[in-house]
C-alpha cells in the first residue's frame, strides 16, 4: 500500500514470525529514500525497521550498515529516511523490528532511473539522482 492511500496498508499474517515487505521496482533504479506511514484508519504502525536491497532477488545488501531506522509515531505522518548514499536496486525489503499494536505500514521508495528525475505521483515532491 502506497503513502497517503485512504483505505489500505500492508499487514502481515499474525502467525508470521519474521515478516517483511518486499517491493519489486520492475527494473533497476537509483534509490535515495524510503517513506512510511501507519494504517490510515487504525492505531497500528511500524516504529522501527531495517532495509535490505537487491539487484537480482538473490544477493541482498544491508542499508545503512544494518542500522535500525526510525519508523512512525502515529498513523498519518509520513516519515522519510534519506540514505547517506544513492543505492542501485530493483528489490527492496522492509523488515519491521518494532511496532504500535500491530505491524502495519504504507510505504514508498524514492528514486529514479539513471539520468532521470523521479516525480511523486501527486507532484508534491521531486527527487533528482545525480551520479558523480
Amino acid at each position: 500500500a502506497r503513502l497517503n492511500g485512504p483505505t489500505a496498508a500492508w499487514i502481515p499474517d499474525a502467525s508470521d514470525g519474521s515478516p517483511w515487505l518486499q517491493v519489486d521496482l520492475g527494473r533497476q533504479y537509483m534509490i535515495c529514500a524510503v517513506g512510511t506511514q501507519g494504517h490510515p484508519s487504525g492505531g497500528q504502525w511500524t516504529t522501527a525497521y531495517r532495509l535490505t536491497t537487491s539487484l537480482d532477488n538473490k544477493i541482498w545488501e544491508n542499508i545503512e550498515n544494518s542500522k535500525e531506522l526510525p519508523g512512525n509515531t502515529d498513523r498519518n505522518t509520513v516519515v522519510v529516511h534519506w540514505f547517506k548514499q544513492i543505492i542501485a536496486a530493483r528489490f527492496v525489503k522492509i523488515k519491521p523490528l518494532s511496532w504500535n499494536n500491530a505491524i502495519c505500514m504504507r510505504a514508498q521508495i524514492y528514486g529514479c532511473e539513471l539520468g532521470k528525475v523521479a516525480e511523486e505521483e501527486r507532484g508534491v515532491s521531486h527527487v533528482a539522482c545525480a551520479l558523480k
